[in-house]
């Protein structure tokens, strides 16, 4: 290890120790840095601590997400020095980028695709809720493959988006199924995670246990076309008020306790409550692909029990 190695991990350490004697932090996080001292004295440590600290809402999510960085850093590298990440999200989306990245690389070696890819490509295919985990490089023969252009290599790995070929779990409750959709309430943690993105709170079981608690009920949506562009929605029984997410956990649409009642007596509409200019204000895409998704979730919902 070279001299300029070792003093970055220093340098980054004792910037992590810096935050152990600052008043504002809690007790149990600074145990938690402590931890995290001993077990990752690293050149990312101190901007890591730093982001823990700043932004620390959710001590559980962001303790997640930390370790997730820690275990990608050790075969991803960041496309930028770590000191440029404002949160701790942004880190985890520049190495989603970088494996969809990997992905591409290998799908253009194995079938022979002389196009030349940028990292824009991957932002792009990114940015319409496809995970590198979803991008099934076997799924690709090369005889079937003709691909010239990078927007038809865009579209064809984002119409993939990996198909639902699983067995359906003892604690789904089942609301709605046919060929292209499955909609089920999700009744324990294990059913949770039977079927559901990795960015979503549900995959830490001390928060499906807090949001419980807290008088949350979870709901999926599947779409067994296109596993990444499928929906889960949650209702809250004290706000009585249904939230409905994309799998990358950016909210889509919420129904508020009246919509929900006219829901139920069969007067809601949803195009005259969808906002357009709310959609493209957040670059959801391809939105045209969740409307009717959001409306079935409509239909079903006078089926499900609700305590209004």
């Amino acid at each position: 290890m070279d001299y300029l190695k070792r003093y970055k991990i220093f340098e980054n350490v004792q910037k992590a120790k810096s935050f152990l004697n600052k008043d504002f932090v809690k007790e149990e996080d600074k145990n938690y840095i402590k931890n995290l001292l001993e077990k990752n004295p690293n050149g990312y440590i101190g901007k890591l601590v730093e982001l823990y600290v700043r932004d620390n809402n959710d001590p559980t999510q962001s303790r997640y997400n930390i370790d997730k960085i820690l275990k990608d850093l050790k075969s991803i590298k960041l496309s930028k020095p770590i000191e440029q990440f404002k949160a701790l999200s942004n880190i985890l989306d520049d190495i989603e980028i970088s494996k969809i990245s990997l992905k591409i690389n290998k799908l253009k070696k194995a079938n022979n695709i002389k196009i030349k890819t940028d990292r824009w490509v991957s932002e792009n295919i990114y940015s319409k809720d496809v995970k590198s985990e979803n991008i099934d490089i076997n799924r690709f023969p090369s005889s079937n493959i003709k691909i010239n252009t990078i927007t038809e290599l865009i579209k064809y790995i984002c119409n993939q988006g990996g198909e639902f070929n699983m067995d359906y779990h003892k604690d789904w409750d089942i609301l709605y199924d046919d060929e292209k959709y499955l909609i089920y309430e999700i009744l324990s943690y294990e059913g949770a995670n039977h079927c559901i993105s990795k960015s979503q709170c549900l995959t830490h079981i001390t928060m499906y246990d807090t949001y419980k608690k807290g008088g949350s009920r979870f709901f999926n949506l599947i779409d067994k076309e296109k596993l990444g562009l499928s929906l889960f929605f949650d209702f809250n029984d004290i706000y009585k008020k249904f939230q409905i997410l994309r799998w990358n956990d950016t909210a889509l649409f919420s129904l508020e306790q009246k919509d929900i009642l006219e829901i139920k007596e069969g007067t809601y509409n949803l195009d005259d409550k969808f906002s357009w200019k709310v959609a493209k204000s957040i670059a959801i895409h391809p939105i045209e692909e969740y409307i009717p998704k959001i409306q079935k979730i409509i239909d079903i919902i006078p089926k499900i029990d609700l305590n209004l």
